[in-house]
């Protein structure tokens, strides 16, 4: 199990840190790189234990939290919702 977490780990590493300004088009594999696509301005990565979940954080606007599938490289936005309130 923590292979998948390793590897997704990895993916979303590369993408985090790939040369400025150079986006994938439409998300698709480059060779043997994946992509993970969604979250935008990825900072805190952190992996949830035995699943193939990462939460993903981002400081875009007022800030996002995404759940991101190491298995199929999607993700979702969990935080903010339709409902969310500021305090």
């Amino acid at each position: 199990m923590k292979t998948p977490i390793a590897l997704g780990m990895g993916t979303i590493c590369m993408w985090w840190l790939g040369p400025g300004g150079v986006e994938a088009q439409g998300c698709e594999p480059d060779g043997e790189v994946q992509f993970l696509c969604g979250p935008v301005s990825p900072e805190d990565l952190a992996p949830v234990p035995e699943s193939p979940w990462v939460i993903v954080s981002s400081m875009v606007d007022q800030g996002q939290l995404y759940v991101a599938d190491t298995r199929d490289h999607t993700s979702t936005v969990v935080f903010p919702t339709e409902t969310s309130r500021p305090r």
